[in-house]
């Protein structure tokens, strides 16, 4: 796969992805079945131990969280799904007929013009709420919930960057990767259509291993 600069179509190489001089990179399985494999590509380990071409998460629109049914002002629970992104949560109620939103801020803290709230993340993936409203949401109404989620696999976790093209599509094939130092923002290959919340998360995931992107 190539990338493009201008109107020239290029390969990209180490050189172009690398940042710094500093760098630990390393020798990666990629599964059978990945394609051809850009250099740059951001990868995630799943729990085979192979590495795979990361995955954006799945997105929920309005799921019901809580069911107003008096004049309660505070709602705890869990979110259906397991592995949520950081940063990708918003709950929403009705008050006065009108919308209201917290939104998390990607370390638990949930907050809002008309509430507050925390967001816990379990080891299990699990992620568990609690929510209070300076006014009780309407009677009757739900309380719901955006977000993204992954999967178990774990292929929406980023783990290296493929600094060579690799080719897995019908068997497994190996390729160096940055373990650990820069490389250019410019150079990475992404899932398509990844949000906002996701790539941030991502990045910050990155920069906890010590791979950075500048």
């Amino acid at each position: 796969m190539s990338g493009q600069l201008g109107v020239t179509e290029q390969t990209l190489t180490p050189v172009d992805i690398l940042a710094g001089e500093v760098t630990i990179q390393g020798e990666k399985t990629i599964a059978s079945g990945e394609g051809v494999v850009a250099a740059g590509t951001v990868l995630a380990k799943a729990f085979d131990g192979k590495y795979y071409k990361m995955v954006k998460a799945t997105a929920v629109a309005a799921e019901v969280i809580a069911a107003q049914a008096g004049t309660a002002v505070t709602f705890t629970g869990n979110l259906a799904n397991r592995f949520i992104v950081p940063g990708s949560v918003t709950i929403k109620a009705t008050i006065g007929a009108a919308e209201v939103e917290l939104v998390e801020d990607g370390h638990g803290h949930l907050t809002g013009d008309d509430g507050s709230g925390t967001l816990s993340y379990g080891d299990d993936g699990s992620a568990a709420f609690s929510v209070t409203f300076t006014t009780a949401p309407d009677n009757p109404s739900n309380i719901t919930a955006d977000y993204e989620h992954g999967a178990a696999d774990l292929k929406h976790i980023p783990a290296v960057v493929l600094l060579a093209e690799a080719d897995a599509t019908s068997a497994e094939a190996k390729a160096q990767a940055l373990l650990l130092g820069a490389a250019r923002s410019a150079a990475l290959t992404w899932p398509t259509n990844i949000s906002d919340a996701h790539k941030a998360d991502a990045l910050d995931r990155l920069a906890k291993r010590g791979l950075y992107a500048v």
